[in-house]
């Protein structure tokens, strides 16, 4: 009745309606998402209909194309999707060997292949410590056990230390560093993966 008494111009209509629509779906994703253990890392608390995901923005134009590139596999990582050998041999019928292919010292779980696999070290090293330096002084990144490092490295914008941190460029930082981690990680497990008899490289 109060509609009827009092029209709204379309306009206003459209404005209301998508206000009433995101809010719905914003609270309804962000609940949903708490159940799924695959997306531990991510900041669920940052996504807002209708918007893009800290995490999936790119701030600098002149290298656009090649953090394009790097996205994917960092999106992967972070929803818990990346083929992993541990993965495989969860949701894998044939009887898969979760151990890493590439050093056989462990299982193959997301925090062995970011931080521990010996085989890709000689790739995380250098990049490591430019991610320790972007965090500078606000972050000790060195001295933070390997799941909080593990947090960082997926989502920075999920860290308690850096949650009312302001500074999106600071952030924006050490979340390009993090990103050509994990695709230079990927492109050198892919490389090693590609020198193995085909049977094995599936760890059966």
């Amino acid at each position: 009745m109060e509609i009827l008494r009092d029209p709204v111009s379309k306009s206003q209509w459209k404005t209301v309606t998508l206000r009433a629509v995101y809010a719905y779906w914003g609270r309804r994703i962000k609940q949903q998402a708490l159940t799924y253990s695959s997306l531990e890392y991510l900041s669920v608390g940052h996504y807002n209909p209708g918007k893009i995901h800290p995490l999936l923005r790119i701030t600098e134009t002149q290298t656009q194309s090649r953090e394009v590139n790097r996205l994917p596999v960092k999106t992967k990582l972070v929803t818990g999707t990346y083929s992993l050998q541990s993965t495989r041999a969860a949701f894998n019928n044939l009887d898969v060997d979760p151990t890493c292919l590439l050093c056989k010292t462990s299982t193959e779980t997301l925090e062995h292949f970011i931080l521990h696999c010996t085989k890709l070290q000689h790739v995380r090293v250098q990049i490591l410590c430019d991610i320790a330096s972007a965090c500078g002084e606000n972050i000790n990144f060195s001295q933070l056990c390997t799941s909080d490092q593990l947090r960082i490295i997926l989502d920075v914008y999920s860290t308690v230390d850096v949650v009312h941190n302001k500074n999106t460029v600071y952030l924006a930082e050490i979340d390009r560093h993090t990103r050509r981690l994990c695709h230079a990680l990927h492109c050198e497990r892919k490389k090693l993966f590609a020198l193995l008899p085909t049977r094995r490289r599936y760890g059966l």
